[in-house]
């Protein structure tokens, strides 16, 4: 599924022009290698990257987070989510209003990750 979706988002780079491209080529490496660093465990433990190449990976998904914080508020408004979304308790810093109220009445827990995907999914659609 990942490579499917680098795949698309390469596309998507392609067609883009000026700073819009710049910026899109510097999400689609900060994706391609989180994903990289997210299962670097699993990576390691085959022989696919030493450790040595993880932490490199993790140095430069740090870089290129810096490199996009400049634009962040604009990506963000790129998704158009509701401000009072993105003011929710689970928004803020740490989410842990949200997590703690949850466990609290015993509901199951969210999968930030995925719902962020499918959302992801629909934008590129």
């Amino acid at each position: 599924m990942q490579r499917e979706i680098l795949e698309s988002f390469c596309r998507a780079v392609e067609r883009a022009d000026g700073d819009l491209r710049d910026v899109l080529a510097v999400l689609c490496d900060l994706y391609a290698l989180a994903e990289i660093e997210r299962d670097r465990a699993w990576f390691q433990e085959h022989g696919r990257i030493s450790s040595t190449r993880a932490k490199m990976v993790t140095r430069r998904v740090n870089e290129l987070c810096a490199a996009v914080r400049p634009q962040a508020e604009e990506l963000v408004d790129a998704f158009g989510i509701p401000d009072q979304v993105l003011a929710a308790p689970i928004g803020l810093p740490g989410g842990g209003a949200s997590r703690s109220g949850m466990a609290d009445i015993g509901d199951e827990m969210p999968n930030v990750a995925e719902i962020l995907e499918r959302v992801g999914e629909e934008a590129l659609a």
